[in-house]
């Protein structure tokens, strides 16, 4: 009976580790893709019955090709995950989270008092990465890494979907790569 009761909490701490696994991603940390829509549903819900602003950044490298094409590979993974930890600190709050969408693309899904919070969060977000000062020779703006973010904020009605916030948030990142890059752009 002891044994059995041991190869079961075993089982249950193996499936623990799979699902943990299965919502990250491996190389950041963080949360993935996958898991992105779980936590949307939440807090998109919670947004809509406190009347709070979802915010949906998109978060993406300045001139990323460009720096393994400088530093290798194994650098830029090494930057990756310093990128990650940063968003993973600026990530505070509860309802506040960190996901990598795939190669030099990150999320993150907050929610906030007001537009203007919306705008302060992404704008320290985006300055903290600045701040790391992780080298970078290829890029045509800055010496070291910079990110451009697009963010999609609104209290969010019953028919917004996560396809809402992702396309609206798309061609806001347009827009602040169009801009010069290294920028901040959020809906109205």
């Amino acid at each position: 009976r002891k044994a059995r009761m041991k190869a079961e909490e075993e089982l249950k701490e193996a499936n623990r580790r799979l699902e943990a696994l299965s919502l990250t991603d491996q190389l950041t940390g963080l949360f993935n893709r996958r898991h992105l829509y779980v936590v949307f549903d939440s807090e998109s819900r919670r947004a809509r019955r406190d009347k709070m602003q979802l915010a949906y950044y998109l978060i993406d490298i300045d001139y990323f090709k460009r720096f393994n094409d400088s530093y290798g590979h194994l650098c830029g993974d090494m930057a990756l995950r310093q990128v990650a930890n940063c968003l993973q600190r600026a990530c505070r709050r509860p309802s506040d989270a960190a996901f990598r969408i795939g190669g030099e693309e990150f999320s993150i899904l907050s929610v906030h008092r007001s537009a203007e919070d919306v705008v302060v969060f992404g704008e320290k977000m985006r300055q903290s990465i600045e701040d790391l000062k992780i080298p970078h020779q290829g890029s045509d703006i800055n010496e070291f890494v910079t990110v451009s973010v697009g963010g999609a904020c609104k209290v969010p009605s019953s028919e917004d979907t996560f396809d809402y916030f992702m396309a609206e948030a798309d061609r806001r990142l347009y827009q602040a790569k169009s801009s010069g890059r290294n920028r901040l752009a959020v809906s109205d």
